[in-house]
């Protein structure tokens, strides 16, 4: 089992939240593609994946690396 199967899915204003961002901005990168899925109708996310799509799309940048 990995990670990601463990891992909560959260509602788009929770993980907006935890990033410090606009629900707004968010959905806007659901639009570009970033990774979700509708359950129980409702769009969630998982957090690991996000922060991947965001690094690769250069929208974030951790501290110390490159």
């Amino acid at each position: 089992m990995t990670a990601a199967t463990n891992e909560a899915w959260l509602p788009l204003r929770v993980m907006a939240a935890q990033l410090g961002c606009s629900l707004r901005w968010l959905e806007y990168r659901v639009a570009e593609g970033m990774p979700t899925a509708v359950i129980a109708g409702r769009r969630k996310c998982r957090p690991s994946e996000v922060e991947r799509w965001l690094e690769r799309h250069g929208y974030m940048r951790r501290e110390g690396s490159r």
